[in-house]
């Protein structure tokens, strides 16, 4: 997960940053890589195998959508 100011760090900033932390989607190092705001790092999406069937899954993903989706969930309660 990368979290950034998003008034600071900019485009740039943010790819310069991923590159000095060796933050790279494409690798196999992370399944899923969150970051905050908006982003111009490449979308990955990888094909797993799910019920004999292949499904294109994006391995980059903003945090906001995420953490909303489970902030609000009641499929636990």
């Amino acid at each position: 997960m990368l979290w950034r100011d998003c008034e600071v760090l900019d485009y740039e900033g943010v790819a310069g940053l991923c590159d000095k932390l060796a933050i790279n989607p494409a690798d196999n190092e992370f399944d899923v890589v969150y970051i905050n705001g908006d982003h111009n790092i490449p979308t990955v999406l990888t094909q797993t195998a799910e019920e004999g069937g292949a499904t294109r899954v994006l391995k980059l993903r903003q945090i906001e959508p995420e953490f909303l989706s489970h902030m609000f969930s009641v499929e636990d309660i």
